[in-house]
């Protein structure tokens, strides 16, 4: 991964084709595929790197809008719709993701705010 674009409001991922500069703002959620990660964007659009989840918890940690909220998934706590109480967020452009539960106090906690 390359060092975080000087732009608060921006994030730079890299691969072995080169990089990509995503807006925090455009990312829903990522989720665990294997060693893999996808990150599901705006419009409907998926990337998928080479990289477990953990290491894109280690470059979104700074921002609070993202949340890790189960093992296999990160959500973009701005895209957050619903949640019901078994553990399943509804998300922007229909997506869901999930929340464990060693998640779910600083998840819930995040929204009584």
């Amino acid at each position: 991964m390359l060092p975080q674009y000087q732009n608060s409001d921006k994030i730079t991922l890299s691969d072995s084709f080169g990089f990509t500069i995503l807006e925090k703002k455009e990312i829903i959620k990522l989720e665990a595929n294997g060693n893999y990660t996808d990150i599901y964007l705006l419009g409907n659009r998926k990337l998928r790197y080479c990289r477990i989840i953990k290491e894109f918890e280690d470059i979104l940690r700074p921002y609070e809008s993202f949340k890790r909220t189960h093992r296999s998934y990160i959500v973009n706590l701005d895209h957050v719709k619903t949640f019901s109480n078994k553990g399943i967020i509804e998300l922007t452009e229909d997506q869901i993701a999930y929340v464990g539960d060693s998640f779910k106090d600083e998840f819930i906690s995040y929204f009584k705010h």
